[in-house]
């Protein structure tokens, strides 16, 4: 995902989420890959699933609301996308 390759990274989210289905920052990096790549519905279904699991994950709330804002099949740009390391800093 870091590297610009959105839909790699989409299948190895995929496969995270399978295997660990509550992956709170999976389903957020789903929804911030799904966004790029102009996925409107895919996104936001992936973001309130990472809410669902975490109400207060911050990077999936600031990225649902750009995505919401987004016509059909328009792209959030890359530039925009909240860090996917969200998590990082609290272990």
């Amino acid at each position: 995902m870091k590297k610009g390759n959105y839909n790699k990274a989409v299948n190895e989210f995929n496969q995270v989420v399978a295997k660990y289905p509550t992956h709170v920052q999976s389903y957020g990096n789903l929804g911030l890959c799904y966004g790029i790549l102009g996925l409107k519905q895919e996104a936001l279904k992936n973001l309130d699933k990472a809410l669902e699991l975490d109400p207060k994950y911050e990077p999936a709330i600031i990225n649902r609301k750009a995505i919401a804002s987004l016509k059909e099949g328009e792209k959030l740009p890359d530039s925009s996308a909240l860090s996917v390391d969200y998590y990082k800093n609290f272990n």
